[in-house]
This record gives C-alpha cells, sequence and structure tokens, in this order.
C-alpha cells in the first residue's frame, strides 16, 4: 500500500518535488517506482540521486545499471554500471544474471559487449 502511495504522490507532485524526493526514498522505494512505466522515471532519478549520494554503495549501483538496460537508450550506461559492480564483486550472481539477460535480448547487445 505505501509503495502505491508513493507512486501517486510522485505522479502527481513529482514535478514539483524532483530532487527532494528522490533524496529522501530508500533504495527499496526507488527500485519500486522503477517497476511501472509511469514512475519508472522517478524511479530512475531516485536511484541516480542515491547512487550519487553514495557511489560505493554496489547494491543501489546494481539496482540502477540494471533498470538502465531496460531501455535501449540507456542500455549501454546500465551495462558499464553491471560490469563496474562486477568488477568490485566478483562473482555476485544477481549481477552476472542481470548482464545475461541483456546479452540475450538481442544480436547487436552481444556484438556491444562479445568480452562478456
Amino acid at each position: 500500500m505505501r509503495s502505491r502511495a508513493l507512486a501517486v504522490i510522485v505522479l502527481i507532485l513529482g514535478p514539483l518535488l524532483g530532487a527532494a524526493l528522490a533524496q529522501r526514498l530508500s533504495l527499496e522505494e526507488a527500485t519500486r517506482l522503477t517497476w511501472r512505466l509511469e514512475t519508472r522515471a522517478d524511479g530512475v532519478a531516485a536511484l541516480r540521486s542515491i547512487v550519487a549520494a553514495s557511489p560505493e554503495d554496489a547494491d543501489a549501483r546494481f539496482e540502477l545499471g540494471r533498470v538502465l538496460t531496460w531501455d535501449a537508450r540507456s542500455r549501454v550506461e546500465g551495462v558499464t554500471m553491471l560490469l563496474n559492480v562486477l568488477e568490485q564483486q566478483p562473482g555476485r550472481a544477481d549481477v552476472e544474471e542481470a548482464l545475461a539477460d541483456v546479452l540475450s535480448w538481442s544480436q547487436p547487445s552481444r556484438h556491444v559487449y562479445p568480452h562478456v
């Protein structure tokens, strides 16, 4: 219920609250916002804010990287972020799985990252 209320608040007040709201969301709340197309941009903005505030937070960088791979326009940035997390934490299964998913989506994805 709380995530639905947050989504409604973001939809209605998003342009007014902008970065201030993003800074108050937890990683879990920001991630939840990315699940719906209507709130995805706000979730990405919140995740970017969290990563900017704590660049060493591998979990936040993973979530942001994973979501960025969902859009072809930000896929390169997302894969790069996931590769950086994997470099920091080798063998991390959730990152390896996310990378495998991305690379299985299309032939061009596999050509961009042949070394993965």
